[in-house]
Formats: C-alpha cells, sequence, structure tokens
C-alpha cells in the first residue's frame, strides 16, 4: 500500500474508480476543452477482464491488473468504468502519463464527473505539471462534504 500523503491512490480508490473522444490538449494546467462522444461499445464486452482485474486487486497484485486491463483497453475505449479502472491502476503503478491521457479520454465523455477531473490533476500533479484548475474545475463539480470534495480541498491545501 502506498504510504500516507502519497499522490498515489489507494487501493479503495482504485476500486472505487473503475464503479460507476479525443484527449485534450492542456498541457499547461489549464482546464481541457472537453466534448461529449457517443457510445458504441457496449461494456458488457469488458465484464471479464474488469472482473479479473478487480480480483488481482484485491490481492494486491495491480501490476498483474494492469497487465490484464491493457490488453484490451482499446475495445473498450468508451467504456468508462473500464477507463476509470484502467487509469487508476496505472496511477498505482506508477503510470501517471498513461493515466493523464486515460483520464483525458474520461474528462471528454464524462465531463461531469469530478473524480475524472480528480485523477487528471492527481496523474498532472505526480508529473510535476500544473494541476491547480484541474482541481478548481474537480470541485466545482464535487457534492458538498463528499469525500472526493475532502480529497481535492487537501490537494488544493497542500499545493498552495
Amino acid at each position: 500500500n502506498a504510504p500516507a500523503g502519497s499522490l498515489v491512490p489507494s487501493a479503495e480508490f482504485v476500486a472505487a474508480a473503475g464503479s460507476s473522444g479525443a484527449p485534450a490538449d492542456a498541457s499547461d494546467g489549464s482546464v481541457p476543452q472537453v466534448r461529449k462522444l457517443k457510445r458504441v461499445v457496449p461494456a458488457s464486452q469488458t465484464d471479464d477482464v474488469k472482473r479479473e482485474a478487480r480480483r488481482l486487486i484485491g490481492d494486491d497484485r495491480f501490476e498483474q491488473a494492469y497487465r490484464v486491463l491493457r490488453t484490451s483497453v482499446r475495445m473498450a475505449r468508451l467504456d468508462t468504468e473500464y477507463l476509470g479502472l484502467f487509469a487508476a491502476v496505472a496511477m498505482r503503478t506508477a503510470r501517471p502519463q498513461e493515466a493523464e491521457l486515460v483520464y483525458e479520454r474520461l474528462v471528454a465523455l464524462e465531463p461531469e464527473q469530478e473524480r475524472w477531473w480528480t485523477g487528471l490533476a492527481l496523474a498532472r500533479e505526480q508529473q510535476g505539471l500544473a494541476a491547480a484548475p484541474l482541481y478548481d474545475q474537480a470541485l466545482a463539480l464535487a457534492t458538498r462534504g463528499s469525500p472526493i470534495e475532502q480529497l481535492i480541498s487537501a490537494r488544493i491545501g497542500a499545493s498552495g
């Protein structure tokens, strides 16, 4: 498990990220412009892969879960549950650049989801890139008093 205060998401965060477009260009840390994309691939095609990845995550085998998810990530390009799980596992296995690309995709697919904005901010922050506008966007979408609002507020406080 990651040390307290670490930017690496916990196993619980990884599991929660997996439950339920073109990447935006915002390498300067600004909020990416997003557009809604239509779902064309049924999520059921990737259910077995998600189930196996969750089993591996439950056993703290994140590297193996990453490899299992990586095999079908193209097929799951519009399955936000799959992509969220993959992005969180990529962060957990020290692949923030890959996670950033996936979180950008998720923000394009579901711009109203503060968890995707938070994941994108964490991935950028892990790489030493500006993340404040992304945290601001996530905070604007977060439910008052929710655990994700508390996480965002803590991250903003830590960087400010």
